[in-house]
């Protein structure tokens, strides 16, 4: 249930566990999910790991394994996985789609969003989404993500109904000294400046 929620990219599996096994679970996921399978065992007998093969298993782990193998097979599966993100973007006919779907993500959710969690809904690497965002807005992921957060917390310091620390909170700041600095770097004035002149405007 998870897996089909969560929808990862890599599923870890064991051949033996409570309930089901491995082999089981893939079977009942097959045709459900996009997940890249690897099956790490103690079992080393050739029919799980043909059974495991059938199922869509990309590698067959043996414990106890080395750390420089697990350091190979998951650097070379990375690879593949982004390759085949580039090529599912690159072949596009509506870039600017993903755009908006990105910008929306980010309106949505400002004060938790980050660059790999809206790479992870939109299914492609961080890196690319990076790059992409920088490509066709003129302005880098993060910056854009502070750009919304720091109109949103003008729009409440005007409004007047909300302590400096609040507003610090509700955009993603934990700290409000940090949300003090960053609001004076991107508006030049300090928030609780801010805050009496826009009063005196009104």
């Amino acid at each position: 249930e998870k897996i089909l929620e969560l929808k990862p990219n890599i599923v870890i599996t064991d051949i033996f566990m409570p309930g089901q096994t491995g082999l089981q679970l893939m079977e009942k996921l097959k045709g459900r999910c996009d997940a890249v399978f690897i099956i790490f065992s103690a079992y080393s007998e050739f029919e799980y790991a043909r059974q495991a093969l059938i199922y869509g298993a990309v590698n067959y782990l043996l414990k106890p394994t080395k750390y420089n193998e697990l350091v190979s097979v998951f650097t070379s599966l990375k690879q593949t996985l982004d390759q085949e993100n580039f090529v599912r973007i690159e072949d596009h006919p509506e870039p600017d789609a993903l755009i908006s779907t990105l910008q929306e993500l980010i309106q949505n959710d400002y004060a938790n969003i980050t660059l790999e969690s809206a790479a992870n809904q939109v299914y492609l690497s961080p890196v690319y989404v990076s790059r992409l965002f920088k490509q066709h807005t003129g302005i880098n992921f993060i910056d854009y993500v502070t750009n919304v957060r720091m109109k949103k917390a003008a729009e409440m310091i005007s409004s007047g109904k909300y302590k400096i620390y609040e507003i610090s909170e509700f955009i993603g700041y934990s700290n409000p000294n940090n949300f003090a600095r960053a609001f004076k770097k991107f508006f030049g004035i300090a928030p609780q400046d801010y805050r009496h002149f826009s009063n005196r405007r009104q």
